[in-house]
């Protein structure tokens, strides 16, 4: 069984995990808001 101070250095741990994907997933929704706006312009430029 944890000891309480186990039990919070693991949710601690998971808590710096969520965070880190949270930044990742905020880094990947901006590229992909960029690829479309990209992608709209080429759209642009091709017709």
């Amino acid at each position: 069984m944890l000891t309480v101070q186990q039990a919070v250095f693991t949710v601690e741990s998971l808590i710096s995990k969520v965070q880190q994907q949270k930044q990742l997933i905020t880094h990947q929704q901006q590229v992909i808001e960029q690829l479309l706006k990209e992608n709209k312009q080429l759209r642009k430029e091709n017709e």
